[in-house]
């Protein structure tokens, strides 16, 4: 007795060209917003510090540094 199946041939490999067109690139540059206030983000930072309880007199300086 003889069986035979049909069996779909396995997918192949992609090629490395397939591979960079699926690939997303990296934009040039990132434009960015600024969206909290220094003093917003001096606020939640100290009280992050506050919560964790690990400081007993937590203190953060929000002044900008400008070189």
């Amino acid at each position: 007795m003889i069986m035979a199946w049909n069996l779909p041939a396995l997918p192949s490999a992609p090629s490395e060209a397939e591979k960079q067109e699926d690939t997303p690139q990296a934009p040039k540059a990132v434009d960015v917003q600024p969206v909290a206030r220094d003093e917003q983000i001096r606020d939640r930072l100290l009280s992050i510090l506050q919560a964790t309880t690990w400081f007993e007199e937590p203190q953060v300086d929000g002044r900008k540094n400008v070189l």
